[in-house]
């Protein structure tokens, strides 16, 4: 992602962070999605990158990588069912997001002709 991607991600996590007002939960649980759906982000991109790189693919190519983004998503939801009164379940789901959320806020503000 580019530099107005990461800032426009940004201001999506502080206004996400700003559920905390309404209720603790909802911010905790926002956070933690969107920690883990950022961290899931460099790690497909991390990959993503050496697959390409060292046209290595076959069959089973990413099937562990996978399997381990799914867990890590289904870690932070597990946690927040488990943990209701810190962690809102749907906030969760919203954090786990934050990237598309991005991509489509970014799509949807106008750009700069020099940023074209």
């Amino acid at each position: 992602m580019k530099k107005r991607s990461w800032k426009i991600c940004g201001i999506l996590v502080v206004l996400g962070a700003l559920t905390g007002l309404i209720h603790p939960k909802y911010a905790a649980g926002f956070l933690t999605g969107a920690l883990i759906g950022i961290l899931l982000y460099f790690r497909n991109d991390r990959y993503w990158n050496s697959v390409v790189d060292g046209g290595y693919a076959e069959k089973g190519t990413g099937i562990l990588h996978f399997l381990i983004n799914y867990a890590l998503m289904a870690a932070v939801m597990i946690i927040s069912v488990k943990l209701p009164e810190h962690m809102n379940i749907f906030a969760s789901a919203a954090g786990l997001l934050i990237i598309k959320m991005t991509i489509t806020v970014e799509a949807l503000l106008p750009r700069k002709e020099s940023d074209e």
